[in-house]
């Protein structure tokens, strides 16, 4: 019988998953439950060592021995500490070993509370990786055991350096009820060059009978580009102007449109290439599946998972597994699957065109019209990104990275200042005065052009629900005003333009498109 404690059991399991058999432990009160389970599992040998300082590195000889990995498991308190000068050397001889500790609940630091001390980080530089691991008591704690477990052996994986897995574990702590270990998947780390990698990606899309990629931010990946026109006439590809030069029609009016179908649109895999997405409804959908293998696809072995199904971490140059991939779907027939969601997206797009549109929603659609397919537009975030995921049918940029609505006015002023092209900014009024220092630059030119939608307020936010009913709405959390950006254009010495109404939009917009100027343009739509 194991462990009454989830995250336990999650940890062992995991272990036996990537085939650590090798434990060095220690004694010790709050790792009890962990060395109960693993001595009670079949598939990992426990060998005790009563000194922490020794044990770190017996798991060093072990790991050198077996080439396999190797854990140390100790109890709570300073015998942490006493594992570090064998941390080191495994990381300096990049036999990198498992550091599990036990710890005792976080209320408790510095409250005089034996053995009690801030263990996260505690090994410092002489690890690649320090993960805490919560107490489980609902599907996204499980997932988050899972996911940080996962994500300390990929670093070990790539770095050969050591990793730290630090766990919480309450009292009651001796109830060993369970009768068998949990089934929870492995995130494993595939190279491009190994010899593994055709036969995962290769098994992975052949198999699959309702295939997805999923594209989030990345930078302009002109192969990527070509790749994703390719494989989207087999595959399902769904993109954002965050990452794609043609991307899928606004995903978060896409989801709206399944109704109650949204088992039907479900996929088995998931290839998830790029950083951040816009919409929220994507995630929610990706996270929904029941079943579904997701493969990440990144230049780093630095495992994020936004679907929540990751199974394989495949790393290399993007450029060259896109390729692969296209030319895996070559032999892909298209699918009932692939028909449904181009028809959804063909409707999507019909259902947006046939919708009445705000003045800030004209102005954005107006400027994508009279842009190139390569011109440099910065979104801010907020309503200006989600305006560009419906209406802009190339890739822009935005600070997707934290989603913060600090310096997206600072980002593109930066960005024309090492240019001659014409660098567009297109911006809701908070983030603009509270950037607007971006603009107190000598060297700022007439390629700066800033189109401010300027709604009084943060206007986003009357969007949620039950937002309404708060008396503090309006003026403290949508921050509302009055202010227009004319007295700051005047003192930097900005063209400003104006609009009240629509039928003001195409003259004003034209001239911010195509004006000659020697400073910067700006086109205010005040509602």
């Amino acid at each position: 019988m194991y462990s009454s404690k989830e995250n336990i059991n999650i940890l062992t399991a995991l272990m036996v998953a990537y085939g650590i058999r090798h434990v060095v432990v220690c004694p010790g009160s709050r790792n009890a439950p962990l060395v109960h389970n693993f001595n009670e599992c079949p598939d990992i040998v426990c060998h005790p060592v009563t000194d922490e300082r020794s044990a770190a590195f017996v798991a060093l000889g072990l790991r050198l021995q077996t080439c396999g990995l190797v854990a140390v498991c100790v109890t709570s308190g300073s015998a942490l500490l006493n594992l570090l000068p064998g941390v080191a050397e495994a990381s300096y001889q990049k036999k990198g070993i498992i550091v599990i500790s036990a710890d005792r609940p976080q209320a408790w630091i510095g409250q005089l509370d034996g053995q009690t001390m801030p263990q996260k980080g505690a090994l410092g530089k002489f690890v690649s990786s320090s993960v805490s691991l919560p107490e489980c008591h609902n599907d996204d704690e499980r997932w988050m055991c899972r996911r940080l477990i996962c994500e300390a052996v990929v670093s070990l994986q790539s770095t050969d350096s050591s990793v730290h897995i630090n766990i919480l574990v309450s009292e009651p702590l001796f109830e060993f009820n369970i009768k068998k270990l949990p089934d929870v998947d492995a995130v494993f780390l595939v190279n491009r060059g190994e010899s593994i990698y055709d036969e995962i990606l290769f098994t992975g899309i052949q198999m699959a009978e309702r295939p997805m990629i999923i594209v989030g931010q990345q930078s302009h990946y002109n192969m990527v580009d070509n790749c994703l026109n390719e494989i989207s006439k087999h595959i399902v590809v769904l993109s954002e102007p965050l990452g794609s030069n043609k991307p899928s029609p606004s995903l978060d009016v896409l989801f709206s449109l399944m109704g109650d179908k949204v088992a039907d649109y479900q996929p088995d895999l998931i290839l998830y290439v790029g950083g951040n997405t816009i919409s929220k409804r994507l995630r929610q959908f990706m996270r929904s599946i029941p079943k579904c293998t997701a493969m990440l696809i990144s230049r780093y072995a630095q495992l994020q998972d936004p679907t929540q199904h990751a199974r394989f971490l495949v790393v290399g140059d993007i450029d060259y597994i896109m390729s692969d991939i296209m030319n895996l779907s070559h032999s892909i027939k298209r699918s009932a699957f692939y028909h449904s969601w181009n028809k959804l997206i063909a409707q999507t797009r019909s259902h947006i065109e046939a919708q009445p549109m705000t003045i800030e929603e004209q102005a954005v659609k107006v400027l994508e019209k009279h842009l190139k397919p390569y011109t440099c537009v910065f979104y801010a975030n907020s309503l200006s990104v989600r305006l560009a995921a419906r209406y802009s049918n190339r890739r822009v940029f935005c600070n997707r990275g934290l989603n913060g609505i600090d310096g997206s006015l600072s980002t593109a002023v930066g960005a024309s200042l090492v240019t001659s092209d014409k660098v567009f900014c297109v911006i809701g009024d908070l983030s603009f005065f509270y950037d607007q220092n971006a603009l107190w630059n000598s060297k700022l030119s007439g390629n700066l052009r800033i189109l401010l939608l300027n709604n009084g307020g943060g206007r986003i936010f009357e969007r949620l629900p039950g937002l309404e009913a708060s008396a503090a709405r309006d003026s403290l959390v949508m921050a509302k005003h009055s202010i227009t950006a004319e007295g700051t254009c005047m003192e930097y010495d900005i063209t400003h333009i104006a609009v009240k109404a629509p039928d003001e939009l195409g003259g004003a917009i034209k001239r911010l498109a195509t004006e000659q100027s020697e400073r910067p343009i700006l086109v205010e739509v005040i509602k």
